[in-house]
C-alpha cells in the first residue's frame, strides 16, 4: 500500500521561547511598565487623599494579605466611592 502525503510543514530547529528579545520590544516593555507604575501610583495617591489617616494602614495590610492585587482593590474602592 502506498502512502499519500497530505501536507508538508517546516519544523523550526530552535525551540520556541529561547530566542533573545528584540531591542525594540525591550524598549516598548520598559515604557509600558513605566506607564503601569504611574497608573498604580495615581491610584494609591487618590486613595490616600480620599481616605485620610487610615489609608497607610489599609494599604500596608492589603499589600501583606493580597500582594499585587492591592492596586485592583484600591481602584474598586475608589470606583464605589465615585458613584
Amino acid at each position: 500500500m502506498k502512502h499519500n502525503v497530505v501536507c508538508h510543514y517546516w519544523v523550526h530547529p530552535k525551540p520556541k521561547g529561547l530566542s533573545p528579545a528584540h531591542p525594540e520590544d525591550e524598549e516598548l516593555n520598559k515604557a509600558w511598565r513605566g506607564e503601569r507604575k504611574k497608573g498604580r501610583s495615581a491610584v494609591v495617591e487618590r486613595f490616600r487623599v480620599r481616605s485620610g489617616d487610615i489609608s497607610e494602614e489599609f494599604i500596608k495590610g492589603s499589600r501583606d494579605t493580597s500582594g499585587a492585587d492591592v492596586y485592583w482593590r484600591l481602584a474598586e474602592i475608589l470606583a464605589c466611592c465615585d458613584l
